[in-house]
């Protein structure tokens, strides 16, 4: 348990790379040779991404609850919008508020500063 936790604190890092699997590859492999933790061995964990799913094929990869949670609230929002119209109303009005707020408060425009 310790090393996930290690890795999970430890690796976190900006990656201005694109982000295929060569470039994780060297990335994930620099942070667990960092802290001196086998390749093979350590467990990581992440999203079902193609290009990190390609990049950890070998080693011991675990799924991260937060995306799973996302895909099965994604689903049932989904079936809620397919059995009820009105529902996909209220989806409408509420991207319509925090598009409203994002851009009155400038947040789309400070969003946009840090990642250029």
């Amino acid at each position: 348990m310790l090393t996930i936790v290690c890795v999970v604190f430890c690796g976190l890092k900006l990656f201005p790379a694109v982000h295929t699997a060569v470039n994780i590859s060297t990335a994930v492999n620099a942070i667990l040779t960092e802290y001196g933790l086998s390749e093979d061995d350590t467990p990581v964990t992440t999203d079902h991404g193609s290009n990190i799913v390609a990049v950890l094929r070998s080693k011991i990869r675990l799924d991260c609850l937060c995306h799973w949670l996302h895909t099965v609230l994604e689903m049932a929002w989904q079936e809620t919008k397919n059995a009820d119209p009105e529902a996909a109303g209220y989806e409408t009005a509420i991207a319509d508020r925090c598009r409203y707020v994002k851009q009155a408060s400038g947040v789309h425009i400070r969003q946009g500063q840090e990642r250029g």
